[in-house]
């Protein structure tokens, strides 16, 4: 203030020091007390060598405004120096990220992730970072939810649900920049909503910044077709196939997944045995610009069939999971021998002299027979029924043949598969007998006049059988091909085949334990070297075999092997003198089983060790004993 001339200008300038101008020289300002001063290059003070409770010398960089003024008289006053002035960023607004897989850690962005589409109807996330202002500060935080970008029609403005991060780095008392917000809502299946993150800074100025955008979609991506099998002409397409020779790789083709929502983020492919199975090969992703893909190096040679499974994951991480029909291996097709050889079956003999049937099995090769055909030939190769069509019956039969006895005929099956590869069998033969030989009976156990329910050893197994042959009933002389049959003679035997089973009922386990074998003559047989379950129970099975003559089969009623069997422990009582060489006697007691006493048996011998005595140079004698262990 001059009271004599007045103020005509201020000088200004701008110093590092107080009182310099080395950053700007005195420059005339008018006769205004404020002014504008622009075109400068200052540098930011470095935040972390200041305090906000006090000016520290160590806080560089500051800077000094230096004003004088002028009078009429062009004299200047003295200067008047500002304290020291610091340079600071101007506000930012920060980023906001759909969803809680952003990363942020002490103030750090460490990973930005924004999703864009979420399957949740009931709640909703959002993480935002960034918001600063170093002037001011910032006091507080607002969000808000709506249906188009900065609207707050669906959730308004508020500070409910928002955590802020904690900021090491930040100083003084102002808010960290960073943080999240929960809150939940009844969102709507295919609508967007839109968050807006405010951070309010000390001088009232209001940051702002929204989301994208996040679609509601709780529905996975449609399938429209899924094709596997045979490669197509160009390698690029798939022809569905049932049957396929290739044992190390498999096509698949489709149609992109339809999705209305979001978008496919990705496709997996997997291989299996079984529908739903991934056990050949596990889920492996693939691009989504695929929709035809070959899988090779696999290992199918003892795989029967295989599926494909495509999984379409889309951006709500909903996945849709499409099956493909099965494809058989078919290793015939290829020139493999299938798991499972192919058979015909007929009888190998029989009494009916009109009719033959037969029955087939071809399954050892997954793949489909579409076609059979039969065909039935003389053993000297005459065609009886040259092939006929069957369709796909596994079993035919012809009731016009005519045989004569002792002739062998044999059934023929051709069978082509869908890959109109062809397979040829024939049966081993069948022998019309029109005389077929007599059953007789089968006994378990070795001790002949005793049919043996259980027994204590799993190692050994024995049988006796007899009456084959026999005919216990009248009937008049007969003469049949040279052989003479009348009352209770015997047919002719030329052998027996005997053979072990753990099941009487069906064929395949009547010799599954031991197979037939044949026995000569023998009408005891002692199979030895076996290892049988205990507490199970086996049957013995006879097949007589006599001449021209049909055989005839009986198994026994069955035998129980196993430990707690037999009988334990045991003493004897004899004299150790006796006074004549006719006779003797003894006894004996404590002998222990777990069943009733079927007999007791003894042996004499003039050796101390008897174990290994031959039967002829012992006596033996069978005592009868029911219930009692005397």
């Amino acid at each position: 203030m001059d009271a004599e001339s007045g103020i005509i200008s201020y000088w200004a300038a701008i110093g590092t020091q107080p009182g310099s101008s080395d950053v700007q020289d005195f420059t005339s300002m008018g006769p205004d007390e404020s002014a504008y001063i622009s075109g400068l290059n200052l540098t930011l003070t470095d935040a972390s060598t200041c305090s906000d409770f006090e000016f520290l010398d160590s806080c560089q960089p500051v800077y000094y405004l230096t004003v004088k003024a002028e009078n009429g008289a062009q004299s200047f006053s003295e200067p008047a120096i500002s304290s020291p002035i610091r340079v600071v960023e101007a506000d930012k607004i920060g980023m906001v990220w759909d969803g809680t897989e952003t990363e942020i850690f002490d103030g750090v962005l460490i990973k930005a992730h924004d999703i864009d589409s979420q399957m949740q109807k009931t709640e909703l996330c959002v993480m935002f970072h960034g918001f600063e202002s170093q002037l001011d500060g910032l006091t507080s935080f607002e969000w808000a939810v709506g249906t188009e970008p900065r609207l707050d029609n669906v959730q308004p403005f508020s500070d409910f649900g928002l955590v802020l991060y904690k900021d090491p780095n930040k100083a003084g008392t102002a808010l960290p920049g960073s943080g999240h917000g929960y809150t939940t809502l009844a969102l709507e299946h295919g609508v967007t909503y839109y968050t807006t993150v405010r951070a309010i800074t000390g001088a009232g100025n209001v940051l702002e910044a929204a989301s994208d955008g996040v679609i509601v979609d709780q529905t996975p991506a449609k399938i429209h077709s899924l094709t596997f099998g045979l490669p197509g002409e160009n390698d690029t397409e798939a022809q569905d196939a049932i049957c396929q020779t290739s044992l190390t790789t498999v096509v698949v083709a489709w149609q992109p997944f339809t999705e209305l929502e979001s978008y496919i983020t990705s496709y997996d492919i997997a291989i299996g045995s079984e529908v739903g199975k991934s056990d050949i090969m596990e889920f492996k992703s693939i691009s989504t610009d695929e929709t035809y893909y070959k899988v090779s190096g696999l290992d199918l040679s003892e795989i029967r069939q295989v599926f494909v499974m495509v999984k379409g994951n889309n951006a709500a991480s909903l996945s849709t999971v499409g099956f493909s029909n099965s494809v058989f291996i078919s290793r015939v097709s290829s020139g493999r021998q299938p798991l499972r050889s192919p058979i015909v079956n007929d009888v190998d003999y029989q009494s009916e002299a009109n009719e033959i049937r037969a029955s087939w099995d071809f399954s050892g090769d997954t793949c489909p027979i579409v076609n059979y055909e039969w065909a039935i030939k003389r053993i000297d190769g005459m065609v009886i029924q040259d092939f006929i069509d069957v369709k796909t019956k596994t079993m035919a039969v012809n009731e016009a043949v005519v045989m004569a006895d002792g002739q062998t005929f044999y059934s023929i099956v051709r069978a082509t598969n869908m890959l109109g590869h062809t397979q040829v069998v024939r049966t081993d033969g069948l022998t019309l007998r029109l005389q077929p030989i007599l059953p007789g009976h089968v006994y378990d156990g070795s001790i002949i006049g005793f049919d043996l329910n259980e027994q204590a050893s799993i190692t050994t197994l024995s049988a006796k059988w007899d009456g084959f042959g026999v005919d216990d009933q009248e009937k008049k002389v007969v003469i049949q091909d040279g052989y003479t049959y009348a009352a209770n003679d015997k047919q002719l035997i030329e052998y027996y085949s005997v053979a072990i089973g753990n099941d009487r009922l069906y064929p395949k386990t009547r010799d599954n334990i031991v197979p037939f074998t044949n026995v000569e003559l023998n009408t005891v047989w002692t199979f030895t070297d076996l290892l049988l379950d205990e507490r199970a129970t086996y049957y013995v099975t006879v097949r007589a075999y006599g001449g021209q003559l049909a055989y005839a089969e009986i198994t026994s009623n069955g035998i129980q092997v196993g430990k707690g069997l037999g009988v334990e422990g045991g003493e004897i009582e004899t004299k150790l003198f006796i006074s004549q060489d006719t006779g003797t006697s003894f006894s004996w007691s404590n002998f222990i089983s777990d069943q009733p006493m079927f007999f007791y048996m003894y042996g004499i011998s003039s050796k101390p060790e008897a174990t290994n005595i031959e039967c002829d140079i012992l006596k033996v004698q069978v005592c009868k004993c029911i219930n009692t262990l005397q």
